[in-house]
This record gives structure tokens, sequence and C-alpha cells, in this order.
């Protein structure tokens, strides 16, 4: 899926450009096209592919294809971070940094989600105001053979390649572009049902699919047999198959 594709998908929501580009309905290449449709397009294409991103990163289902782990180094020094009052610690946020998801402890990776594993945190400029910090008053990383020296985070970044974009991405940023193009083609009356489509349908449509993209907390019933013997409250484990799933006294074979 390239760019000017998902330009035409949102174009295609609300009934095409028409006459605004030389009585075509869709453009041929965002890149090259000198008209209004086609420039307003091109301005507006990183906005609402930042704001899309960033949207589901706030909710917490961020798109897997557009977010990132990461140990966040070396300490910054009173002299190099910015005012930060009541936290302890100050780091550099990589520089694709887009939007924050967590810190947690990297150590339950997995269940990061569960607010005990998570920590408070602050996103401020740096002091140079030419990228981010995080401040914060927890060290959070796993060090082998010490103590966690830095923080452990996840965040969003502004994926550009939309080679790699989920179909739930092409979806949102499409509908929420349509919104912004409407007005241009000489259809505002199309921005709000776009805008309202975005915000109760595509974005949680959205949330949905990412979270069915993992699952962490799936587990199985625990063997406590040992090797002993093969029949667990008087029912053999060879014939379990026989009972109905979820019949009381069966169990996982496994």
């Amino acid at each position: 899926m390239t760019e000017t594709e998902v330009a035409n998908i949102a174009l295609g929501k609300i009934g095409g450009a028409g006459d605004q580009i030389d009585g075509d309905a869709f453009i041929d290449d965002i890149d090259a096209g000198t008209d209004k449709v086609t420039n307003w397009i091109k301005l507006q294409f990183p906005v609402i592919r930042k704001l899309v991103i960033t949207d589901l990163a706030i909710a917490g289902c961020p798109f897997q294809e557009a977010s990132k782990f990461a140990d966040l180094g070396a300490e910054l020094s009173a002299d190099d971070a910015p005012e930060f009052a009541q936290w302890e610690h100050v780091f550099n946020l990589p520089g694709d940094y887009l939007s924050m998801i967590m810190q947690f402890d990297e150590a339950n990776v997995q269940q990061r989600y569960k607010p005990e594993f998570q920590r408070k945190f602050e996103v401020k400029p740096n002091k140079a105001a030419d990228g981010h910090v995080l401040m914060t008053n927890d060290y959070t990383n796993v060090v082998s053979g010490g103590s966690a020296n830095s923080a452990f985070i996840e965040y969003a970044f502004d994926l550009t390649n939309t080679g790699i974009w989920s179909i739930s991405l092409i979806d949102c940023v499409s509908t929420r572009l349509a919104a912004e193009i409407s007005p241009i083609v000489q259809k505002p009356e199309q921005r709000i049902p776009m805008l309202t489509e975005y915000d109760r349908f595509t974005a949680l449509q959205a949330q949905a699919f990412n979270r069915t993209q993992s699952n962490n907390n799936a587990r199985k019933i625990p063997d406590f047999r040992g090797g002993r013997n093969r029949t667990i409250r008087t029912i053999s484990v060879g014939s379990m198959a026989n009972h109905e799933c979820g019949q009381r006294g069966t169990t996982d074979s496994s």
C-alpha cells in the first residue's frame, strides 16, 4: 500500500474529488501532483499519520507495527537536563520518539498492562529543545548481575513506511484524512460524519484489532501428576477426549 493509494481510499470515503482535479475522482501521484487537492493531501498526510498513531498509543492499544521497546541508557546530569523538580532521574528519549505508551518493569514485560508493574513519568522537551526527555523516580530495566540503572519503556514512533501498515492503520488514517479533505473538495458536510466514524467506529475497531495481536496471559492448566499415574478423579487421561469440554473433573492432558 502506497501513500497515494491510502489517499485515494480517503477520497473514496467521501465520493471522490470530482471536478476539483480536472474531473477525476482520484489523484495519480501524491508526490507529483500540483492541483490543490493533491497539495492539501500532501500537507495533511504526515499530520494525520502522526495523530492516528498517537491516538492509539494514548489509548493504550498501540499499533504493534508502530511501537518499540527501549532501554534509555545513561542518565542525564543535572546540567544537561531541563528543570525536573520532583523527579529523581532524567533520560533522553530515542530520536524517533513520537508518543509514550508506558514505562514498566522490564522483568515483567508480559504483564506490563497491569498497574503494579507500571511507573509514573513525565515527558518534556530537552534543554536544547531538539528532542524529548523522560523524567521518572524509578529504574526499571534489567541488568544481569546488578541493580537496574536506567528506564525501560514502550513508545510509539512515526512509521512512514506504508508498505507494512496493518489494515487497521490504513483504515484509521484514510478515515481521518477523509475528514480533512472534505472542505477542499467542496464537501464540508462530510467532515463531521467522517470524524464521527473515526472516533466511534474506526479507532475502536483498530483498538480491538491491536489487542488480538498478542496474548501473554493465556496458560495451560498445570499438570501436577508428575508421571505417577494416568488417572485423575477416576477419569482415564487417555479417554478424556470422550468427555464434554468443561465437564467437572476433566483437565488438560499435556
